[in-house]
């Protein structure tokens, strides 16, 4: 299933409120029961952001109001899709390209709880209820994924564009995109830490084809549009 690209912006601010998911009592039963297995498969409870709406100022500014949530809803909702949408969280995902132009793409674990063994443009991840202060969350959020999942130390980092904010129906997740431009080229060894199974580099002129013929996750190719979109193709 495609994303959709809901907003096409350089100017992004998110807006916490208090918030919570309100449940019957037999949804309420199917969530624990999803998290007692999932306590069993080893899975840690942590808290995500959740989309509430957004507002799009004169100015172009978007305005993501947001709250902090349980992720055991979001996996109760991915691993039963009769309960809808128990929660939309807030990710952050990036290209991230060397100095001459070769992207960084990596393949998901066999035990995510989306896309696994999909292939997608690095990094990316949900953001930090615990970084909800202040100025550029969602640019701080980004280049933290970077360094996590990465063998780079942003001081590598040349720049850093915001894209714009895009939606997964299947999963109800919404993502705001960016692109992470090096100092430097790839490394000729690993540039990736465990998180991904293993590592591709592609060049500029050969992306769109890397694409279409591999299995990507889908928010890769609507990424893969706003760089056309905004020239850097």
């Amino acid at each position: 299933m495609k994303c959709s690209i809901i907003e096409v912006t350089d100017r992004i601010n998110l807006e916490l409120v208090n918030h919570r998911v309100s449940l019957s009592q037999e949804d309420t039963a199917v969530v624990e029961s999803v998290w007692q297995e999932a306590v069993n498969e080893g899975k840690f409870n942590g808290t995500i952001l959740g989309y509430l709406g957004h507002t799009v100022s004169s100015e172009g500014l978007i305005t993501i109001t947001s709250y902090v949530e349980e992720y055991k809803y979001f996996l109760a909702q991915v691993r039963h899709p009769e309960l809808g949408f128990l929660v939309q969280p807030i990710g952050v995902s990036a290209a991230t390209v060397d100095a001459s132009g070769t992207y960084l793409i990596g393949r998901r674990g066999k035990h995510v709880t989306q896309y696994p063994n999909n292939l997608e443009f690095v990094p990316s991840g949900g953001i930090s209820p615990n970084n909800t202060g202040g100025k550029d969350l969602h640019l701080r959020e980004i280049i933290k994924e970077f360094e996590e999942e990465t063998r780079f130390a942003s001081r590598e980092i040349n720049s850093v564009d915001t894209f714009g904010l895009v939606y997964n129906p299947e999963h109800g997740v919404y993502d705001i995109e960016f692109r992470i431009l090096l100092g430097r080229d790839l490394r000729k060894e690993r540039n990736l830490r465990k998180e991904h199974q293993s590592e591709e580099k592609v060049k500029r002129e050969d992306l769109g084809n890397f694409i279409s013929n591999n299995i990507v996750i889908p928010s890769m190719h609507t990424i893969y549009q706003l760089l056309k979109e905004h020239g850097k193709i």
